[in-house]
């Protein structure tokens, strides 16, 4: 039986499972329960920003609900679990408000922290896209209405990004917690129609 793992492997990381096979059978289109929360609704957006109420736990290292709700065709979840695993070990983690996390900055010279054991829960939140300002001349039957620099404006998303990291924080003899909150995120540059 495997032990649990420690917070030192919140620094090493997962070679990939590489399966071309699985994205080339995956139906298009097909949300699961969790990611139908992931819409660009630009009605809410908020200095350029649409948050969204995805999130959702799962456990390291091999993700089985996202693995699961992949397999039964979500594409975002396919999407997610891969990006997860892949870039797991190539940037570190960061204590948000501290910095990155090292075994070797004195920062993070706590090996109470690092030889604790740890649940493998993960969390994946805070879904976001990004919008960037699109600025459209008017135009009627091929002539401009207004000076060029005058310009309706558009929005357009350009960017989608979502945070992992640790679901429950170690906590010391005394019942506190050994650390804030730790994550890291990643986005992927996109494209929506503008205004819809």
């Amino acid at each position: 039986m495997a032990s649990d793992p420690t917070y030192l492997a919140l620094l090493r990381p997962i070679p990939p499972e590489s399966n071309l096979a699985n994205v080339n059978a995956t139906k298009l289109g097909v949300l699961c329960e969790f990611c139908k929360a992931v819409v660009p609704d630009q009605s809410k957006a908020t200095n350029q920003i649409i948050r969204t109420l995805y999130e959702r736990t799962d456990v390291y290292p091999k993700f089985p609900g996202l693995k699961r709700t992949a397999k039964e065709g979500c594409t975002l979840c396919y999407l997610f679990r891969h990006a997860i695993r892949t870039g797991w070990g190539r940037r570190a983690m960061e204590e948000w408000g501290y910095g990155p996390l090292s075994a070797d900055d004195e920062t993070w010279s706590r090996p109470e922290l690092f030889s604790r054991s740890w649940d493998g829960e993960v969390i994946i939140r805070r879904v976001n896209f990004i919008l960037t300002a699109l600025h459209v001349p008017r135009m009627e039957r091929g002539t401009l209405l207004e000076p060029q620099s005058s310009h309706t404006r558009n929005n357009m998303v350009v960017n989608l990004s979502f945070e992992f990291g640790p679901a429950n924080a170690a906590l010391d003899e005394e019942g506190e917690p050994l650390h804030g909150e730790i994550g890291q995120i990643l986005s992927f540059k996109v494209f929506d129609s503008s205004g819809e």
